[in-house]
């Protein structure tokens, strides 16, 4: 099928977004308290954070929708 470009009006639609979602309980059970906060990890990539409040802004900014 050479030149042959997917849209709505051929049958094929664009792959969708995956869409992120996690409890905020869920997401508490991966701070790790440590002496002086937690460490928090996320999609593999680990955070040190002062307060668990943090966690919200954390996963916002990597696309969860939470849910309380």
């Amino acid at each position: 099928m050479s030149g042959f470009t997917p849209s709505a009006t051929n049958g094929i639609v664009a792959p969708m977004e995956t869409i992120k979602t996690a409890t905020f309980e869920a997401l508490m059970e991966l701070a790790v308290a440590d002496g002086d906060g937690y460490v928090f990890t996320l999609d593999g990539e680990t955070f040190r954070i002062k307060d668990t409040l943090e966690i919200t802004g954390i996963a916002t900014k990597k696309g969860y929708i939470i849910i309380y």
